[in-house]
């Protein structure tokens, strides 16, 4: 009570005096109570200390402005002391420090203290020292004064060797110091806290702590804080020591005192105390404490005091308060974590109090988290400014360990139980309620964290609502109530969280308080260094500006300025750095460039192109020889009045922001200082406006840069403005001689410029009516500014703060602001560790600065947001250093994809600019990068545009890491003009392993990713080698490589090296396990072996040892697999809208948990989200006690809350349906049942997203993708998932089930064939098509026609290589199971069923050939169970038993199968992929097998037309997709529609027959396509007698048979032979021949295009003109040497047919010749006994042998073939058999033959024997047989003598070329063995397209929107090359065709 009173005492004369006087007393009695010392030899006797101490009071007298005591002891006048007089030292000691304490503000106040303001380090010194020896007599010498040397004994006695504490003391002498006596009082009395007397030391102190806690003045507080600050340690230099420890422990407890006992005057005095600064010396003392009980109370009291702090947080001061907060957790949340360490010591457990040390342990657990807690009450969480990560990931990181912490320690104290035994002693129950204590403040703190932190909170804790164990799960819960009973908002998860962050900065520095003030401001104005102030300026002018409050801001800055120099000369104002002289700049900077470049820039530029005004010179120095002084003096003088009447007549264009600015200006001036203030407007517009653009026009861009100002326009142009200059300041010159003569002109324009400035001051900011067009924008990266202003200025920010507050201490308006700005930026946290720190602008001031790259900056700050720039990271980064010094760029390529290309530009040329006067390197990592990841052309051209070659010149050295053969591809590719600026002294270095990176970059410094390091780290499986690569896409073209396969997958090193940007190094190719879909084994090729990827590509190579290489692939890829978790679901990024849901869900799957207290808190969470969200307000849930008791088997009550949810808050559907599954993962199976049936009332619920955002859509495929995952991995749930969530999906609309379908389709494609998955997605469908049978049969076979249809886009060579074949190949499984039992609806997609079977029958593995067994077998099996007619169903029965036959087997290309079911479902074989994935190189299927397939779906067909409604269409839809198939681009399906349309197509009208033939015309051209042109003929060959009898294109048919067959390719001879003969007997069947020959029949047609066939019957040597049957007979021959036997009996047919055709049936057999059938006669007489014999039948007796000499006879009938052509062309056959005849028999019957007919037609024998000579010479030289030799000896005789008859006639040499037939005898040999198309002529195959064109055209014109075929010439075509033919219904054939190896046909496609 007394100390109360006295601290209320006034400053007086005399109270002070009484302080002063008993301040001299008091120093005395601390000098005799320092000098006392027990352990000493007994003192002599001692004066009375009682009367010495009321001396000591008493003769203390004044003296001037010091207090001098009169005591003054000798050393040998030393007093003895007794214990009474000790004591009564002591007493007076106390009451005297306690009266000095309370009344020391009347001292404060006398000497004019001011509060102290606490800088750091500002008043340190130096208060630790080792102690002189101890000297009691020095003491009492000096007992009048304490002075700098004074050293205090704290040790006492035998310890003070030991420790001593030395506290650097200044003289109580006002006179002789500026220290106050009050100052010198604190320091001394704290020093007292470290007295180390062993007998009076605890009194002294505790005497000492408890005047300083309780009875200290306010008006001290600064000096008693001072002094702490000084004593404390900093960290770095903390040594603890027993004194120092004691030191802590008593000024923690007087620092909480002071605080608790806070009144509004010790707030006021401590207004400039930092209290966080000495708090966190004091926690970072106690941290480096060992563990005893003394250190353990210390942290426990120190835990108290953040405690206190907390609780008067808004009465004191910080420097900075979010940042000690966050430290202070940290240090607490140590403290906490290393509990179990200290516990479990076996150093308390030795300690005698050790079981105090546990308890104290427990309430250092209670205490810190107690003030945890109210530490995170409202604390936005700070990361660590060194860390190189975003600020959002780190915060999340952070959060996310306290948020563990927490957990641990309810684990640690609870033991896993929610409740305790009954406590049976007092001690125990102590202990229970100290543990819900704790409890209860950890869970506070969570609940505190969570809500000050909720944007990356809630998503990092929401899991843990599912949390194995039942405690965590609970107390998350009380966590979620807790903030929801606080009113907690989630707009801060939203994506644009920071942007609303950013605005709310922008609004809050906008603020205008209600009586116009702007507190913000201020301080901004007095915290923000000068070197900012630019910046900050520019910001605040912009964003007033948009926030229409720029008068406003104008106004108040202004004013500062003004306020400041109300003391100084008015010709002071805007002469500083201060902000209002910054903002007035950027005014007019801002708002004035367009004003100038519209006023100023034509007077300049006309400077610039006048020559007459060119000199400006003025000083007569300075003049040039051939200027004149008076010349240039009016030049100037007329410049300077041109200038200034264009800028008076300029007013009505002054924007209105600058009239704003000037306005502003003139008000505030004029209220201060009015008869300057038009002066001060006029200086502001002229200085700071005018005349900088004179002087650098080129800055304003007033002139470009190819026309800047000469030297002398330059002088001009500031010599002008100096004269301007005056003209505004209203002087005239004067120390200038040469300018004097401008002062006419100055007083004459002096009233012209006041007048000016008097209107553009007094016209107003905005008239009325008067439209306002904002010229500035406020862009992102001026936000960012203002936070990087902010940020960097934070100290001197918290200085003004502090300031401000001490000076405005009772308006607590200010304040709040404040506040509210510390709270923000600490939301905000640092720019410099923010994903946006470089997306939202730098500095204007960086070197990197163009036009062309702010507008590109500014164009895609919309589009970038967090996300983006996330990604943006990971593709390009920043990394320390190199070894040179280099700044170190990183880009991983394989994170780049086209769609980022722009936004990693952005964020790239963002990131350097601030390294722009650096040099730098750049590590391109190439790991698995590919084609999809190469930059395209218009980003590099951007690149190299919007980054100048400036800083293109500082990048040194790119090391190119891991390339591959893809981006050596590219790098070929580039224009190596985009890089121009990297020219010169650039170098690219090869890297292939990170040690070699390391001799150019330290390797702590290396910043790669560990995918890409994991190659070189992971254990290596095996090296193969040598391999090769075979690249289709460079024309397979092969590589040697070495394999290396290790656990992270697959690499190949190229063996060649190869040039990369000009630089050799050896390329890999590294494909990670995770994208190695399987490895197959290719057929029939031993090694060869398939590398399938996830992209859809593939690697195919070639090693001996493929087996092994097979198993250790599969090897790594199912040890990859099983390392991934079944059910793996990604953290989400929760939405505000995602809240209600997922907490929701949280309660709903608690309610029924096992523990009562997880029901009550899941039962209160429930409550508290419904109150918060206001759902179901109908419902009567009511939050209640905690301890409600709700009973466990209440699933009807969550099944009925989750009902009326479901049908109530639809809006909810998504996120609880997510989160509910994401509970199913830490279910077990009762609890997934629960799940699954609360839920299903929310399925409903799921269509309305079915056509919603692609975010909702994605939603829902997460939603099915886990209910199929269920089904996989817990197959005791699969019944009810097909019972009551897919059956209740199939009821939905056909919207929703085709999404859902859509979905299976493609995640059952994407996991693949052999998968699980895949294999599970096709049953649920068949639980899907139970429900909605018609449905999903129409989708599941659309959705196949349509991947069949989309093969045509990109066609492949092969279907099995094409990337859309695992989504047919698992459409297929689809389609396999929905045909048991009639799920597809036969009856409705029976046609399209036949024709995709008839497509892929046959075709891939094993598996998917025995799935189209099945499917056909299925097909059937429904089609008899929906017949009700016994027949059809026998005719089904036995179709069905006939396809499990070997012979359809293979028909299926299925082989080594005993069972196609069991293979199609061998559930091995799903385990190993490799077993079953064998392909083959080519299609296998065969025209027999296509062919017996189509028949037998035709037969079903028609068996069925009679017995079910609507299938009368089912050919006519079967042939329309045929028929569409057919005329597109696809070979490999584009073969089979035309082989199938052959046996299905009822009619053939000319027109599509034209369409077909134009198809035929291109596909000759090319071998890739020789395939389809033999297709195309099977074709035709099947619906020739489809063709009306009147069809113009009929008998073109014959010819284009003929001319294909002119080719002589092996491919499709065999095809035109077939469609040749076709044609003939069906004209023969029509009696064609009767009266005609096969000639003229066909006569017309060849006329009609005559030109044509001539010119192909030159090319290939024979004549159609001369002779059509022999012509015939040449082009048929090398049917006999065909390796088909077939083929070699259809041409024996062949030729029948045709001499049957040309003999009249009575003569066939008597041997009649005429000059038709001699042709084929002579060809059936050369190859057929049986025809020579029947032949000659009625000359030879059965009895007589064959004769050779009646053979002649028959055929050797010169009156027959009279003819010398005839006789010519019937020897030339004859001799061109015998060329290529092998047979010995034949070719001895041959040359008896000849050897007759030599000298029978000897004519003509002499041109036949020159084709036979080297026939001749070869049977002479090798030939044994003599009668062979004989007939060739009789030929060379015939020869010679007709050779030597000189006088008979004989034939030209040339007659048989004459004739047309000089090729014959080529065309009679055998098709080459290794047949090379490219070697047919590029003519002949020109002249049969032109053919085929030409009969279409002729015979039924095609427009041009129906078939458009370019045309290109078939030189450099590739296949690449798209030819486009679009039918009538818009179908397009698109082929392709390449040049390569031609195959052997052997009747398959």
């Amino acid at each position: 009570t007394i100390c109360t009173i006295l601290k209320d005492v006034v400053y007086t004369p005399g109270s002070f005096m009484a302080w002063e006087d008993t301040l001299s007393s008091w120093k005395s009695l601390t000098t005799i109570l320092k000098s006392y010392d027990h352990d000493e030899s007994p003192p002599p006797p001692q004066p009375d200390m009682h009367k010495l101490g009321a001396e000591v009071i008493m003769r203390g007298r004044r003296v001037g402005s010091s207090v001098k005591t009169t005591l003054t002891l000798r050393p040998q006048q030393a007093p003895e002391m007794t214990d009474e007089d000790l004591q009564h030292v002591i007493t007076e000691w106390t009451n005297m420090s306690g009266f000095l304490c309370a009344l020391g503000g009347v001292s404060s106040v006398h000497h004019g203290v001011r509060p102290l303001s606490l800088v750091p380090s500002a008043s340190s010194v130096e208060s630790l020292n080792t102690l002189n020896v101890y000297s009691s007599q020095c003491a009492m010498a000096r007992s009048n004064s304490f002075t700098s040397h004074d050293q205090l004994s704290v040790g006492g006695g035998r310890s003070r060797s030991k420790f001593r504490l030395s506290i650097n003391m200044g003289s109580y002498n006002a006179e002789e110091s500026n220290v106050s006596n009050c100052s010198l009082f604190v320091e001394e009395l704290v020093s007292l806290l470290t007295y180390g007397n062993e007998r009076l030391g605890v009194k002294v102190r505790e005497t000492v702590k408890e005047v300083l806690s309780y009875g200290l003045s306010p008006a001290l507080y600064p000096h008693f804080f001072q002094k702490v600050d000084s004593v404390l340690q900093p960290k770095e230099k903390i040594q603890t020591s027993d004194q120092q420890t004691t030191f802590i422990d008593q000024i923690t407890m007087i620092i909480q005192h002071i605080l608790e006992l806070r009144s509004e005057t010790a707030t006021i005095a401590m207004v400039n105390v930092k209290m966080d600064l000495i708090i966190s010396k004091l926690i970072n003392y106690a941290d480096q404490l060992p563990l005893s009980k003394q250190a353990i109370s210390i942290k426990i009291k120190l835990c108290q005091l953040l405690q206190t702090m907390m609780d008067c947080r808004t009465d004191l001061s910080y420097h900075h308060q979010m940042r000690f907060r966050n430290e202070a957790v940290e240090r607490l949340m140590e403290w906490l974590t290393s509990r179990k360490e200290k516990k479990g010591s076996s150093f308390v457990d030795l300690l005698p109090q050790g079981a105090q040390v546990s308890s104290l342990l427990q309430d250092l657990d209670m205490a810190s988290m107690k003030a945890v807690a109210l530490l995170l009450d409202g604390l936005p969480l700070q990361p660590p400014e060194s860390s190189e990560r975003s600020g959002s990931d780190e915060k999340g990181k952070l959060f996310f360990k306290y948020f563990n912490l927490f957990m641990e320690l309810i684990r640690e104290h609870f033991g896993g139980h929610t409740t305790l035994a009954s406590p049976e002693s007092i001690q125990q129950q102590q202990q229970q309620r100290n543990v819900f204590s704790l409890k209860q403040y950890t869970i506070t703190a969570m609940s505190n964290m969570l809500m000050a932190n909720i944007e990356c909170g809630l998503s990092h804790a929401v899991n843990l609502g599912y949390h194995e164990e039942v405690l965590l799960r609970t107390t998350f819960m009380d966590v979620l109530t807790s903030v929801f009973k606080k009113g907690v908002e989630f707009g801060s998860l939203a994506d644009n969280n920071l942007a609303n962050r950013y605005s709310q900065l922008v609004e809050f520095v906008t603020t205008v308080t209600e009586d116009g003030d702007m507190p913000i401001i201020t301080l901004f104005s007095e915290a923000i260094h000068p070197n900012n102030m630019d910046e900050l300026a520019r910001v605040l002018v912009i964003m007033f500006d948009c926030n229409h409050k720029l008068t406003d801001f104008l106004l108040k800055v202004f004013q500062m300025e003004v306020s400041s120099s109300a003391n100084y000369r008015s010709d002071a104002l805007f002469r500083g750095n201060s902000l209002a002289c910054k903002v007035l700049s950027q005014c007019f900077k801002i708002f004035g460039s367009y004003y100038l470049q519209a006023e100023l820039r034509p007077l300049i530029q006309k400077m610039l192109q006048s020559h007459k005004y060119r000199h400006f010179e003025v000083d007569p120095v300075k003049l040039q020889d051939e200027e004149k002084l008076l010349d240039n003096q009016k030049n100037l003088l007329r410049l300077a009045q041109s200038f200034l009447d264009a800028i008076i007549h300029s007013l009505p264009g002054i924007p209105l922001q600058l009239r704003t600015v000037c306005h502003c200006l003139f008000t505030v001036v004029a209220n201060s200082f009015p008869d300057t203030a038009l002066d001060t407007v006029n200086s502001a517009f002229f200085l700071r406006f005018i005349s900088p653009a004179l002087v650098s026009p080129e800055i304003y861009g007033i002139v470009s840069g190819d026309r800047l100002p000469s030297p002398r326009t330059q002088r001009g142009l500031m010599l002008l403005s100096k004269i301007l200059q005056n003209l505004a300041n209203h002087v005239v010159f004067k120390k200038e001689k040469h300018m004097l003569v401008f002062n006419d002109f100055l007083k004459e324009n002096f009233e012209r410029s006041r007048n000016f400035v008097t209107k553009i001051s007094s016209m107003g900011p905005y008239e009325e009516g008067e439209a306002i067009d904002s010229i500035s924008f406020m862009k992102e990266s001026d936000k960012f500014s203002l936070h990087q202003v902010l940020w960097d200025n934070e100290d001197h920010l918290s200085n003004a703060i502090i300031a401000m507050r001490s000076v405005s201490f009772n308006d607590r308006a200010w304040y709040q602001p404040v506040q509210r700005l510390e709270t923000i930026l600490a939301q905000l946290g640092s720019p410099y560790q923010h994903n946006r720190k470089v997306s939202l602008g730098l500095r204007r001031n960086t070197t990197i600065s163009s036009a062309q790259l702010e507008t590109f900056l500014e164009s895609m700050a919309p589009e970038v947001d967090d996300h983006v720039l996330k990604q943006a990271r990971k593709v390009f980064y920043h990394g320390g250093t190199s070894k040179a010094g280099h700044q170190v760029f990183y880009c991983v390529l394989r994170k780049l994809y086209p769609d980022m290309s722009n936004k990693v530009l952005y964020y790239a040329v963002s990131l350097m600019r601030k390294f722009t006067d650096k040099s730098f390197d750049l590590v391109v990592d190439l790991t698995m990068s590919t084609s999809t990841n190469e930059p395209d052309l218009e980003l590099l051209i951007n690149f190299a545009v919007l980054v100048p070659e400036l800083t293109m010149c500082q990048m040194e050295t790119i090391y190119l890491y891991n390339c591959n053969r893809s981006f050596k591809r590219f790098a070929n590719q580039l224009a190596y003009r985009i890089f121009s600026h990297m020219k010169g002294a650039k170098k690219v270095v090869a890297i292939d392993n990170v040690a070699r990176l390391y001799q150019y970059i330290d390797e702590s410094n290396i910043i790669l990713s560990k995918t890409s390091q994991s190659f070189e780290e992971d254990k290596l499986i095996k090296i193969y080698s040598p391999c090769q690569l075979l690249c289709s896409d460079e024309g397979c073209n092969k590589y040697y490589v070495r394999m290396k396969i290790s656990e992270s997958g697959l690499m190949l090193i190229y063996s060649e090296r190869m040039q990369v940007f000009g630089v050799s190094m050896h390329i890999k190719d590294i494909y990670h396990v995770s994208i190695i879909k399987e490895a197959q084994a290719i057929d029939n090729e031993p090694m060869k072996l398939l590398v399938r990827l996830t992209d859809g590509h593939a690697i195919t190579l070639l090693y001996e040892d493929k087996a092994t290489v097979l198993q250790h692939i599969y090897y790594i890829t199912s040890r990859w697999q099983s390392q991934q978790p079944y059910m793996q679901l990604s953290e989400r990024k929760l939405q505000p809208k995602d809240v209600p849901g997922t907490l929701l869900n949280i309660a709903l799957f608690n309610l029924c948990g096992s523990d009562v207290v997880q029901r009550a808190a899941a039962y209160q969470l429930l409550c508290a989200v419904k109150k918060s969200f206001q759902l179901l307000p109908d419902s009567k849930i009511i939050s209640t006690a905690q301890g409600l008791h709700v009973p466990a088997n209440n699933i009807l009550f969550v099944k009925e809350i989750s009902t009326k949810l479901a049908e109530k808050e639809k809006q909810l559907t998504l996120e609880l349906l997510s989160e509910a599954l994401t509970s199913l993962q830490k279910s077990g199976t009762a609890n997934k049942q629960l799940i699954l049936l609360y839920i299903k009332p929310w399925l409903v619920n799921l269509e309305k997203y079915n056509s919603g955002e692609e975010r909702e859509k994605k939603k829902v495929h997460n939603i099915l993708g886990v209910f199929v995952q269920l089904g996989i991995s817990s197959p005791e749930l699969s019944s009810m998932l097909q019972a009551e969530i897919w059956s209740s999906l199939a009821t939905m609309s056909p919207d929703f089930l085709s999404s859902v379908l859509d979905y299976f389709f493609k995640t059952g494609s994407n996991a693949g064939l052999y998968s699980v998955k895949a294999e599970t997605l096709a049953e649920t469908a068949v639980t899907l098509a139970s429900v909605n049978t018609q449905l999903v049969a129409s989708i599941t076979v659309n959705a196949m026609l349509k991947l069949l249809e989309e093969t045509s886009k990109e066609p492949t060579l092969m279907l099995n290589h094409h990337f859309l074949w695992s989504q047919i190949t698992v459409l297929a499984r689809f389609i396999h199971r929905l045909t048991f039992h009639n799920k597809i609806d036969v009856l409705r997609t029976l046609p399209e069923l036949c024709y995709i079977t008839t497509m892929l029958m046959g075709q891939g593995d094993t598996l998917l050939r025995t799935t189209m067994h099945g499917i056909v077998l299925n097909i059937l099996h429904s089609l008899t169970m929906l017949s009700h007619c016994d027949k059809l169903v026998e005719l089904l029965s036995l179709k069905m038993v006939e396809l499990e036959l070997p012979k359809w087997y293979l028909q299926f290309g299925i082989q080594q199968v005993k069972s196609s079911a069991t293979v199609s479902f061998q559930s091995s074989k799903m385990e190993h992929p490799h077993r079953h994935s064998s392909i083959s190189d080519k299609d296998s299927v065969n025209i027999h097998s296509l062919t017996a397939i189509t028949e037998l779906f035709s037969e079903v067909m028609e068996a069925c037309i009679e017995h079910f409604k609507g299938s009368n269409t089912w050919f006519e839809r079967w042939h329309q997709l045929t028929m569409k198939s057919a005329l597109v681009y696809n070979p490999p399906l584009q073969s089979r529609s035309f082989l199938a349309l052959g046996y299905i197509t009822k009619t053939m009208p000319d027109e599509t027959l034209a369409k077909i033939l134009k198809i035929l015309g291109k596909a000759i051209l090319n071998e890739s396509s020789l395939t389809l042109a033999k297709a195309i003929l099977r074709c035709l060959t099947k619906v020739i007698h489809l063709l009306e009898k009147t069809s113009s294109l009929f008998k073109h048919l014959f010819w284009i048979s003929v001319v294909i067959m002119q080719l002589q390719e092996p491919i499709t001879y065999v095809a035109a032979q077939l469609l040749m003969y076709e044609c003939v007997k069906l004209l023969d069947s029509e009696q064609s021949f009767l009266k005609e020959s096969l000639s003229d029949v066909v006569q017309q047609a060849r006329e009609e295009h005559a030109s044509h066939l001539k010119m192909l019957d030159h090319e290939i040597g024979v004549s159609f003109t001369s002779s059509f049957d022999f012509a015939l007979c040449t082009l048929l021959y090398r049917g006999f040497h065909h390796s088909n036997s077939a083929t070699r009996l259809q041409t024996m047919r062949l030729f029948c047919l045709l001499y049957s055709s040309h003999t009249a049936s009575e003569e066939r057999y008597i041997g009649k010749i005429n000059e038709h059938n001699l042709a084929y006669l002579t060809v059936l007489f050369i190859h057929s006994e049986h025809i020579r014999s029947e032949l000659f039948s009625w000359e030879l007796s059965k009895e007589t042998s064959f004769s050779h000499d009646s053979l002649c006879a028959a055929l050797l009938n010169k009156e027959a073939i009279r003819e010398t052509k005839l006789q010519m062309l019937f020897l030339l056959t004859i001799a061109s058999a015998l060329t290529y005849m092998e047979d010995n028999q034949d070719i001895k019957l041959l040359y008896q033959f000849l050897s007759k007919a030599s000298t029978v037609f000897h004519e003509v024998y002499p041109n036949i024997h020159r084709v036979l000579v080297p026939h001749v010479a070869l049977t002479l030289s090798q030939s044994q047989d003599h009668s062979t030799l004989g007939a060739v000896h009789k030929l060379i005789e015939t020869f010679v003598k007709k050779a030597n008859n000189k006088n008979g006639k004989s034939l030209s040499a040339s007659y048989i070329s004459d004739i047309g037939f000089n090729g014959m005898t080529e065309l009679f040999g055998p098709f080459t063995s290794s047949y090379d198309y490219t070697t047919v002529d590029n003519n002949k195959l020109t002249l049969v397209q032109n053919y085929i064109d030409s009969v279409i055209e002729d015979c039924l014109p095609l427009e041009d929107d129906e078939v458009f075929v370019p045309n290109i010439s078939r030189h450099r075509r590739s296949a690449g090359q798209l030819y486009n033919l679009t039918n009538t219904d818009g179908n397009r054939y698109c082929g392709t065709f390449t040049r390569s190896k031609s195959t052997e046909d052997s009747g398959s496609y």
